[in-house]
């Protein structure tokens, strides 16, 4: 640090003391430190920190705070010669210019230079250990700046101490106040749609602990179900365009079709489910579809030959599958429904209460593996 600043620094101190009372009087402290100054460059600068100590004089003229804020700003500048004298030091002004009394923050700096030394140490491993914590929270929780600091302190996305917790086996929990997906708040909605399968697989999704939203609230989520009995591809478009009386979704899932096989020809449906999408995909420009692939039967309403039926359900499910993937829509499979008794009714048709939970296992398995990966369109994945 230049001598001939310190000296000058220490001489304008004494002036500014014994002038205290009147403060407002700059002229003998100006020409006495030009006067003094070795070095013009930085006299530009000292004369502020001259008007910077004056004004805490004048602000607290019953203490010595400004005293205090001057040896402070003097000893953090004995570490970084080369800052500017003129650049006020937000918190030095804020620990001792802002405090009228000016007592409490006297024994703060009584040690002088190790004081300063060992809070700035202390200060240093504090705020080491803050941004370890800080980087690492955000990194395992997948969390936005936005949700972990906040400049006004009014978002509404932030995570507060309330939001975090620890179980009773030692476990950290953190709440996200909002969805990751929606940061407006407002739930994806996720419609369900076919023919009486999807109605029995909501009458029994009642019965379970995760709900009709398949326990999918933690994603901001919410199911419409509509499922109607021995619905056909003809009334697909229809349907859904009663439904979007009420609201826009986000994905569709489609369960359709089997009423159709052995009625029509595999040809004529196949082309006719393909159709049913793309006017869809026309009603609901920004709704992702997604195909849910048919299910085999141990009977057949058109059909006595199951072997024929199994290959005409093969083929059209890939068709359609095919046309959905590549319009950037999804595909859902049920490799674990198979035909044996047990996963059916006694109509060989409608599925049974374990064919049922399979059947929500998977959709509810499938809605999640679509939204957290959107770049994977197919579930269970294909991929060995």
């Amino acid at each position: 640090m230049d001598e001939c600043v310190f000296s000058d620094i220490e001489n304008t101190t004494q002036e500014v003391t014994s002038n205290m009372h009147n403060p407002i009087e700059t002229s003998p402290v100006v020409r006495h430190s030009t006067r003094e100054i070795k070095k013009p460059c930085r006299l530009q600068e000292l004369l502020k920190h001259m008007s910077v100590v004056r004004l805490g004089a004048k602000k607290n003229p019953n203490n010595l705070s400004w005293k205090l804020y001057d040896e402070q700003l003097r000893l953090r500048k004995s570490l970084d010669p080369a800052s500017s004298w003129a650049i006020v030091d937000p918190e030095l002004w804020l620990l001792y210019m802002a405090d009228s009394s000016g007592t409490q923050n006297l024994g703060v700096v009584s040690s002088g230079y190790n004081a300063f030394s060992a809070n700035r140490n202390l200060n240093r491993s504090y705020e080491v250990k803050l941004f370890k914590a800080a980087f690492s929270l955000a990194y395992h929780g997948v969390l936005r700046i936005g949700e972990l600091a906040v400049s006004n302190g009014k978002s509404a996305h932030i995570i507060s101490i309330s939001d975090v917790s620890w179980s009773s086996f030692g476990v950290l929990n953190i709440r996200v106040p909002s969805s990751k997906t929606d940061q407006l708040g407002k739930p994806a909605k996720i419609w369900i749609t076919g023919s009486s399968l999807v109605k029995n697989v909501f009458i029994e999704s009642r019965q379970r602990p995760d709900g009709t939203n398949l326990c999918l609230d933690r994603l901001n989520t919410e199911i419409w179900w509509q499922g109607k009995s021995g619905m056909v591809t003809s009334q697909l478009r229809r349907h859904i365009r009663i439904m979007l009386k009420y609201e826009d979704p986000l994905n569709l899932v489609i369960h359709v079709g089997a009423n159709d096989l052995g009625n029509i020809k595999t040809k004529d449906l196949r082309e006719n489910l393909i159709q049913a999408m793309t006017f869809i995909s026309k009603d609901l420009p920004d709704t992702k579809i997604v195909w849910s692939q048919m299910l085999p039967r141990l009977k057949w309403r058109y059909s006595n030959d199951s072997k024929a039926m199994e290959i005409c359900r093969y083929r059209v499910n890939n068709a359609v599958a095919n046309y959905i993937l590549e319009s950037g829509g999804y595909y859902i499979r049920y490799p674990d429904i198979s035909r044996t008794e047990n996963m059916y009714k006694s109509d060989g048709v409608h599925l049974s209460v374990i064919g049922n939970n399979i059947f929500i296992n998977t959709i509810q398995g499938g809605i999640e593996f679509f939204m957290l990966k959107t770049k994977c369109h197919v579930f269970p994945s294909t991929d060995k």
